[in-house]
């Protein structure tokens, strides 16, 4: 194996560089949507003939067939109208659900035309009865085929009937009208009165039920608890009362923190005066507990505090700075001194007033017990309050309910009146009924309403060539033969086709076929170059899914085409079986392979085949060696033996899917190619690829044998010689050919 499959082995699979059975690295090619005309082709190609003429048979009777049993209907029709003066105007609802509108009245009448009383009724009709001879089964035809509609929007129920005889549809309609006149013809003012009565039922109902409304509502609206029945003005007096006690509770539990801070302050100074730790009790203010003003508080009632404050600073400073330069008994010691103590007994006489009268502002409330005591009563009248409002909220919406259903209820009580105002407008309008019958009956018809033989032909006509396609389609679904190149070539380019070769035993002496069919080698053998590793002693195997698949004529063809082009080339016939090429060549009886492999060396079995390029190696005759004991090591050792002595080595191995050596071959060479004759399935090449794959080889691609003409102008030369430039080369157009034409140029025969 090179060192490019190894590492190719080694690739991380989600590594987004791949590394090709070639040895090189490629970018995965986006996904391609496969085209439906190549699908189709795909499918039936080489099958063409055969779908135009089984379309020419087949169109035409089925569409003789179609034409002939397209049946010719003719439709008989009545009408029947439904009068909308007598419409009920009520709206519906719960108290009002069984007053109609008339769109639904319209088309309850006709549901009742195929009411199974009606059919009944009109299954005993003379004339209906008179076809029971003719058609025995004419009741389920009119079960199934009468029509009654109602077009939108519309008082007409429309009676109808489809049939081959016209005679019968009219009979079948005429009998339907006729027992639904007999069966649901009401009587016009006994149903004027029934629906009377009932809307003045419900005028009396609703005329009670708005009564009891508006009792209930005024009891609700007037409470003896709150004296007043406007709820909304109570309800914002409360929200205003409710505000002012949330600013006085958070008003006492400002000044109840303060108290507190002062509290927790003084206590934790005479402790540490003290010495001793505070326990939380003493942080607890006691019930005759003030609150101390701040300087801020005490400014409000004496605004000078703050410029004496000052000047106790300025005079405490200057009595500092005296007091370092002279002694106690020195006279500007004294002054400064007298200076600072008359200004500090000033400024305190003076917060001592302020903070007195700064407690006379505040009262005797000002304690912590009787901030206490408010801050309970002002949370106690607060909620009191609030639950207050969610009383009368709760009532307010009961109120504010009462008055919806008032509204609703006194609406529906106007449009009962009115309703029963017109009633009583139309009692002398309703003598002639809801419903108008035609005056004529219903007649056959003339021309018929649906004739379909010419619709039925030709749908028949495209059946047929439909029905062609669709045979050899699926044919060619289940039939994977090969017919050419384009069925190899999938979206994913899985199977890598190299290209084609021609059918060699009917080339005959056609100079332009025979350049065909060597421009076709070269070309595979271009596409091998492209894709194989490139070091000496390449050792490649041709071989295919099955047997006749024409391997060994692609293994001689491209040796030729390598020698040709300057590889120094070595043929193996490793096909212990068939042996083809030892065959072709005549050396069935000289020593090959099988002594090479005998002996571990090779001396002499390698022989020239007429081109100093091109060399034999036969499979040989000595039956110690066989398929059966040929291992991937033992191949292996005797490649590395010719390595080193040809540039491209080929092997001619037997069917990788039908033989026993073509798997441990595959092992041991570098790359595998297959071939493929026209006319085979393609189903195994997957199976053989993943074989080859699981070796260890690289796999090339895939050979199209016997390819038709067009296949090979596809992968062959177009480019032509000028007739002016053959003249002057004085090229011949005709050459004397074997068997295989491309053997000509190696001086031998391909028979032995």
């Amino acid at each position: 194996m090179t060192s490019e499959n190894v590492v190719k082995n080694n690739e991380p699979e989600n590594s987004p560089i791949v590394k090709s059975d070639l040895g090189f690295d490629f970018e995965p090619p986006e996904p391609v949507t496969e085209n439906p005309l190549k699908i189709v082709g795909n499918r039936l190609h080489g099958r063409w003939r055969f779908v135009i003429i089984l379309g020419l048979v087949l169109s035409p009777i089925f569409a003789w067939v179609g034409y002939s049993m397209a049946p010719v209907k003719f439709r008989s029709a009545s009408v029947l109208v439904v009068e909308s003066s007598l419409d009920a105007l009520v709206e519906e609802t719960i108290e009002t659900a069984g007053i109609r509108e008339f769109a639904a009245f319209v088309m309850e009448k006709a549901q009742q035309v195929r009411d199974t009383q009606v059919f009944l009724t009109a299954f005993e009709d003379p004339q209906l009865m008179s076809y029971e001879a003719e058609r025995p089964d004419f009741r389920d035809i009119v079960f199934d085929k009468l029509a009654v509609n109602n077009p939108r929007s519309s008082a007409l129920v429309i009676v109808s009937m489809e049939d081959t005889d016209p005679r019968f549809a009219a009979v079948v309609v005429n009998a339907m009208v006729g027992a639904y006149r007999s069966v649901y013809a009401p009587d016009p003012m006994a149903e004027h009165k029934i629906r009377f009565d009932k809307i003045e039922r419900l005028v009396g109902a609703s005329r009670s039920r708005l009564g009891q409304l508006k009792l209930a509502r005024n009891e609700v609206s007037i409470d003896a608890r709150y004296g007043r029945s406007d709820l909304a003005a109570t309800i914002e007096d409360n929200v205003v009362q409710i505000r002012s006690l949330s600013l006085q509770i958070a008003e006492t539990k400002a000044r109840m923190n303060q108290i507190r801070e002062q509290h927790a302050v003084k206590t934790r100074l005479l402790a540490e005066e003290e010495g001793r730790k505070i326990t939380p009790k003493e942080l607890e203010p006691g019930q005759s507990a003030r609150l101390e003003p701040s300087l801020r508080d005490l400014l409000q009632v004496d605004a000078k505090l703050n410029d004496l404050n000052e000047a106790v600073m300025q005079a405490r400073v200057n009595f500092e700075v005296t007091s370092r330069r002279f002694g106690p008994l020195h006279l500007s010691y004294r002054r400064e001194k007298m200076n600072y103590e008359s200004v500090l007994a000033n400024f305190e006489g003076r917060m001592e007033a302020a903070r007195m009268e700064w407690g006379k502002q505040l009262g005797d409330d000002s304690s912590w017990a009787a901030l206490l005591e408010s801050r309970v009563t002002l949370e106690s009248d607060l909620e009191r309050l609030v639950q207050t409002n969610m009383d009368l909220g709760k009532v307010r919406i009961e109120a504010e309910d009462y008055d919806g259903k008032i509204v609703q209820e006194a609406t529906e009580l106007d449009k009962l009146e009115d309703r029963m105002m017109n009633l009583d407008r139309e009692k002398e309008a309703i003598r002639e009924g809801r419903i108008r019958f035609p005056p004529t009956k219903a007649v056959p018809a003339f021309a018929p309403t649906s004739d379909k033989k010419i619709t039925a032909a030709l749908g028949g006509f495209v059946g047929g060539w439909c029905v062609s396609f669709a045979f050899f389609f699926l044919l060619g679904t289940v039939d994977q033969r090969t017919f050419g190149v384009r069925q190899l070539q999938e979206k994913n380019q899985r199977l890598r086709v190299l290209g084609v070769l021609p059918n060699m035993d009917e080339v005959g002496s056609d100079s332009s076929t025979v350049m065909l069919a060597s421009d076709c080698i070269h070309r595979i053998r271009g596409r091998i170059e492209s894709r194989r590793a490139p070091e000496r002693g390449y050792a490649m195997m041709i071989s295919s899914p099955f047997q006749g698949d024409g391997k060994t004529t692609l293994a001689v063809s491209l040796g030729w085409s390598y020698a040709e082009s300057g590889y120094k080339t070595l043929l193996i016939d490793s096909d212990f079986v068939g042996r083809a090429m030892t065959h072709q060549f005549g050396r069935l009886k000289d020593p090959g392979l099988r002594e090479v492999i005998r002996n571990g060396s090779v001396s002499d079995e390698i022989v020239e085949l007429g081109h100093p390029q091109l060399n034999l190696l036969s499979v040989g005759f000595d039956r110690r060696i066989s398929a059966a004991n040929l291992s991937p090591r033992l191949f292996a050792r005797m490649l590395e033996a010719v390595r080193g002595d040809f540039d491209v080595i080929i092997v001619d191995s037997g069917p990788i899917t039908a033989s026993i050596e073509a798997l441990p071959i595959a092992s041991a060479v570098d790359g595998v190619v297959l071939t493929l004759s026209r006319g085979r399935s393609r189903v195994r090449l997957s199976e053989c690829i993943e074989d080859i794959r699981a070796g260890g080889a690289d796999y090339l691609g895939v050979v199209l044998n016997q390819a038709d003409r067009s296949d090979c102008e596809r992968y062959g030369s177009n480019s032509k010689m000028s007739a002016r430039v053959a003249d002057a080369l004085g090229e011949e157009t005709e050459r004397p050919l074997n068997k295989n034409p491309l053997l000509e140029g190696l001086g031998v025969s391909d028979k032995p």
